[in-house]
């Protein structure tokens, strides 16, 4: 067990923050599961991190055109897979991957049409979508896109639930329309803004 943490798990663990890269992270840790000499070390953990696969679904994977570590020529099949894929018509909250065939799987088989609602959703500018990724780093809608997702918070208990509670919402038919989905999101962020603790102290400052 020491082993398999020193050699695979810490380097994931401190890596797993990073939103730009955790759709690679995930994958990654994944594959060298499937290929660890402790079978039953790898049957167990792949079980358990197979059940947190938020960041390799069509909603987030677009998360790592951010990620430097991805090469120009797998961000170009990416672009090429959001505009050109069907995804499906109602994708699971978290990916379901079978761990027989996992080496073979690569970031853009994650991505359809409905992965670049993600843009909208966290109010990306989207500009340089359509150029070459080479130029993207010089380009101001790139810089200031890169820099709102460096503020996200990649955790399990929150990124999780903000994930499940968008899908959920999503698909509730509650919303008649994106806008008023989008509507719903802007007033609990401000609420949380206004309110980021259940202190009665916080309460009566804002009245």
């Amino acid at each position: 067990l020491n082993i398999f943490l020193a050699k695979i798990y810490v380097k994931f663990w401190f890596r797993a923050p990073v939103a730009a890269i955790a759709p690679r992270n995930d994958l990654q840790l994944l594959q060298l599961l499937s290929s660890y000499p402790n079978r039953d070390i790898a049957a167990d953990t792949s079980r358990k991190i197979a059940g947190h696969l938020w960041y390799l679904s069509e909603d987030l994977i677009l998360l790592s055109l951010f990620d430097a570590e991805v090469d120009n020529a797998t961000k170009r099949a990416i672009l090429k897979a959001s505009v050109e894929r069907e995804g499906e018509k109602y994708p699971p909250k978290r990916v379901h991957i079978d761990m027989a065939s996992v080496q073979q799987k690569r970031l853009v088989d994650f991505v359809s049409k409905s992965s670049r609602k993600l843009f909208a959703a966290l109010g990306l500018p989207d500009g340089f979508l359509g150029e070459e990724p080479e130029s993207w780093n010089s380009r101001d809608d790139f810089q200031a896109a890169e820099a709102i997702v460096k503020t996200l918070v990649v955790t399990n208990d929150h990124a999780e639930r903000g994930v499940a509670f968008v899908q959920d919402a999503a698909q509730s038919g509650r919303f008649r329309r994106e806008k008023q989905l989008q509507y719903a999101l802007q007033v609990i962020e401000q609420s949380q803004a206004n309110f980021p603790d259940a202190k009665k102290s916080t309460l009566l400052k804002k009245l």
